[in-house]
């Protein structure tokens, strides 16, 4: 059977999700209208989910800074100027969360974290990606590092925040750090 286009006009292009769904229907829902980003969703009845729309194709919600900064602020996650970056969740449920960010540190064994919190919570360290120099003194520079995460009912409006943390004294340079949020199931 042949993948459906995003762009098949029989299915709907929404902004709220139906408030009486039925099972199998599929709507185009408008997740970021100045970006373009629509994601398809069908619901599932029979889902053992709260969330029984669930993910069928489209672009996800992706934030991108091409900014650098240094920093030497230790065990303290912060918002560093120059590079913030965020993405808001438009609905409720579990997401596919994905983060990267080039970072160099300098000083004996130092080391720093790029995290995303949620709202005003800070990042929890293994949702973090992190770099260490353990070269005494020297500077390392540490390639792009990236992971992975799914997390479940996430609320929706909550802003993945972007943040930074200097984990072992020295100094951190930090740039093009990414954060990309693509929808498991919501609703």
């Amino acid at each position: 059977m042949p993948r459906r286009s995003l762009t098949d006009p029989s299915v709907p292009l929404v902004a709220v999700l139906p408030a009486s769904p039925v099972d199998g229907q599929q709507v185009d829902y408008l997740a970021d209208a100045a970006n373009g980003v629509i994601w398809r969703l069908r619901y599932r009845a029979a889902s053992a989910s709260t969330y029984k729309w669930e993910y069928v194709g489209g672009a996800p919600l992706f934030a991108f800074n091409d900014g650098s900064n240094t920093f030497s602020t230790i065990n303290t996650w912060l918002v560093v100027s120059g590079v913030a970056c965020n993405v808001t969740l438009p609905l409720t449920g579990d997401y596919d969360i994905s983060l990267g960010a080039r970072m160099t540190t300098q000083g004996a064994s130092a080391g720093v974290q790029f995290g995303f919190g949620l709202g005003a919570v800070d990042p929890i360290d293994s949702d973090s990606v992190w770099g260490f120099n353990v070269n005494a003194g020297g500077a390392r520079p540490i390639d792009s590092v990236s992971k992975h995460r799914r997390k479940s009912a996430l609320v929706a409006g909550v802003v993945l925040t972007g943040k930074f943390k200097q984990t072992i004294a020295g100094t951190a340079t930090v740039s093009d750090p990414w954060i990309e949020a693509r929808p498991v199931r919501v609703g």
